[in-house]
């Protein structure tokens, strides 16, 4: 999921960057992209299963559900999506046997 919402975040990051004629929408859209390549990163990062993509994840994701907030009544419907899958991508990644996976808590099993 984090993979799809990053490549969907690119995408529409730069259709919005090539239609942006304000320096604020161009730096939102550039955020959006920013945000994307991040939620790649932190995607191919889980099925390494690496500590580390499990904290870039929910930060991202934190980020990502700010970022909504603060521009949904300028983005009116469109962010709402977005905004729906970063928080299912945080409550995944806290749930306890997921913590496990990636180090955060509770006993290492093998789940391969």
């Amino acid at each position: 999921m984090a993979i799809l919402l990053g490549l969907f975040g690119i995408a529409g990051g730069i259709a919005l960057l090539l239609k942006a004629d304000m320096i604020l929408a161009a730096l939102d859209a550039l955020l959006a992209v920013v945000i994307g390549f991040l939620y790649v990163a932190a995607g191919i990062s889980f099925f390494r299963r690496k500590g580390w993509a499990w904290v870039l994840g929910i930060i991202v994701s934190i980020v990502s559900v700010i970022v909504s907030i603060i521009e949904h009544p300028a983005a009116h419907a469109y962010g709402i999506p977005g905004t729906i899958v970063a928080v299912i991508v945080i409550y995944y990644l806290t749930r306890p046997h997921v913590k496990v996976v990636f180090g955060r808590g509770g006993k290492q099993t093998n789940f391969h």
